[in-house]
């Protein structure tokens, strides 16, 4: 796109999968246009370099912009305007992601992560040691409307709990699979643990769950998730940036299964839990 071109391409506003991006209208007959030519040059070298599958140049070459981004997964977008990080790109705008802790009872805490980025985990132990000085046992992570965030920022926040050689997660990309392992030789403690997840639980927050009970033991309690495995990273293209996905995760040492939500062990109505009964969990 050329700065101060006469029909700018338009933009508008989209919710995904609990995911807001800007991105950008193409509207019919906007093909010739040399900011689309270029564009879409850009475009295609990022998708052939990135995308989670090799896609050969050719498979795209006589497909519009149009059409070569709608024949990507649903979780990338084309997005408009200047650089912006993932935690943007997703619409999280807050600047605290772990939530001011709910005393159950004076055993034990609820705490909320919003969202995983990279103050998540000097949040989350602050407030951990505070309640912990302050007689909590007992932990309820509450990862509902957890729609994910950065992916290395949550195997930060699970590496603080999970003994030294724990698998903290698996990634496959178009080069591989990657296990990442905890180096933590002194964990901190965070059993017994409940976490509590919904619809709308996805992406790394629901990596955070299942790695947390199939390592920790801990209790999954809930509605069944969204089910969403796929990894995304921002790249440049011309005015633009593109949000490919380049991988997708599982929680342990195999394969990942694809669309794959978090079936609760203790289903709950989600939208009526009572902070009251759930130390009853820890029994159950």
């Amino acid at each position: 796109m050329k700065t101060g071109a006469k029909n700018p391409l338009p933009l508008k506003f989209i919710l995904t999968a609990g995911v807001f991006v800007f991105c950008l209208c193409l509207p019919a007959g906007t093909e010739t246009r040399e900011e689309e030519r270029g564009l879409r040059s850009a475009v295609l070298s990022a998708i052939v370099k990135h995308y989670h599958r090799k896609i050969e140049p050719g498979e795209l070459e006589k497909k519009s912009l149009r059409e070569i981004l709608e024949s990507l997964d649903k979780d990338s977008s084309l997005l408009a305007g200047q650089k912006k990080d993932l935690d943007y790109v997703r619409g999280f705008t807050k600047l605290q992601t772990v939530e001011k802790p709910e005393r159950i009872d004076h055993q034990t805490a609820l705490i909320r992560i919003a969202y995983f980025s990279r103050s998540t985990q000097r949040e989350f132990l602050q407030i951990y040691s505070d309640l912990k000085k302050n007689g909590v046992q007992r932990w309820v992570l509450d990862l509902r409307q957890n729609s994910g965030g950065d992916l290395r920022s949550c195997l930060s926040f699970l590496e603080c709990f999970l003994p030294q050689g724990a698998v903290l997660g698996r990634i496959e990309t178009r080069n591989g699979a990657q296990n990442y392992f905890s180096k933590n030789s002194s964990p901190q403690n965070l059993s017994p643990l409940v976490v509590l997840v919904d619809s709308q639980t996805a992406s790394c927050a629901e990596l955070a769950a299942n790695t947390l009970k199939r390592t920790l033991h801990a209790k999954i309690a809930g509605a069944p998730t969204q089910g969403k495995q796929t990894v995304q990273e921002v790249f440049p293209v011309e005015k633009a940036w593109i949000a490919l996905t380049v991988g997708r995760w599982s929680s342990g040492e195999t394969g990942v299964k694809p669309e794959t939500p978090i079936l609760p062990d203790i289903l709950l109505n989600e939208k009526d839990i009572d902070l009251k009964k759930i130390s009853l969990l820890f029994k159950k």
